[in-house]
């Protein structure tokens, strides 16, 4: 509205001949109180459009605020999920995690100690014997500089990384892990084909591994994305078989309490 009503209403007035001034002023009294009663009538609804206005922008600012805190929670989770992952990762590269693999398949005689000095000698002498160098530190470095760029957000950059570390790395303890993140980068990026693919290289080639029960939830949710209910359903009750402790089994077994009704 370029013009107020204010203003027009006092522009109208002064161009206004004596004689309507003279007509308007023998109006009757019982009109003049229907009108005051309608311009009274029409302030109040007014008055509670601007108070419902009100509240309904108090209520914006609320549910902004929420949302805002609600960001800062999933970032600090997600930021305490990665920096565990990345340390898990750290002792997998070390060759912790292969100790304790060997240590599962043999006797069990020696001690603690004795099996991690031997796992990382037998590390180093396979290194050497294939020309590497120190090729655990090389690889682990490798994995972390792919591991910032999921910190940083910068998925696609993520995405070349891995890959390049699965390609140069194929003897690497952090396969799994990496072929892991490939997948979840892949999900972030709708690209449902390429995740089930990674998520299948894990449970098929790292079956052992601590991203394995992550691994086959997160594939049984492809699968029920794309209507292969057959297939998310045999994921789920391995998963839960095989892994019912860890949280992905518990997961899954509340997925499944849910469809079931």
């Amino acid at each position: 509205m370029k013009h107020s009503l204010k203003k027009l209403c006092g522009a109208g007035a002064l161009l206004l001949p004596l004689s309507v001034w003279a007509q308007n002023a023998t109006i009757p009294s019982d009109q003049t109180g229907g009108q005051q009663q309608t311009a009274s009538g029409n302030l109040a609804l007014f008055n509670q459009l601007q108070d419902q206005q009100q509240a309904i922008n108090a209520l914006r600012g609320q549910i902004e605020e929420l949302q805002h805190q609600l960001q800062q929670t999933q970032d600090q989770g997600q930021k305490r999920y990665l920096d565990l992952d990345s340390r898990l990762a750290d002792l997998e590269g070390n060759g912790d995690g292969g100790a304790s693999d060997n240590d599962a398949q043999s006797d069990g005689g020696d001690e603690s100690n004795d099996a991690g000095t031997a796992s990382a000698g037998a590390a180093a002498a396979t290194s050497n014997a294939n020309g590497a160098g120190d090729a655990n530190v090389s690889d682990r470095q490798a994995y972390n500089d792919a591991f910032d760029q999921i910190r940083d957000k910068h998925y696609d950059d993520a995405e070349q990384a891995f890959k390049a570390f699965n390609r140069n790395y194929p003897d690497s303890p952090l396969l799994a892990n990496s072929y892991y993140w490939l997948g979840q980068i892949y999900t972030n990026k709708s690209q449902s084909d390429g995740a089930a693919h990674a998520f299948e290289a894990v449970l098929k080639k790292y079956p052992n591994s601590g991203k394995a029960p992550d691994s086959a939830y997160a594939l049984a949710m492809i699968k029920a994305q794309q209507g292969d209910d057959t297939g998310a359903q045999k994921l789920l009750d391995n998963l839960i078989k095989q892994h019912p402790d860890s949280e992905a089994g518990q997961k899954a077994k509340a997925f499944l309490a849910k469809v079931n009704g």
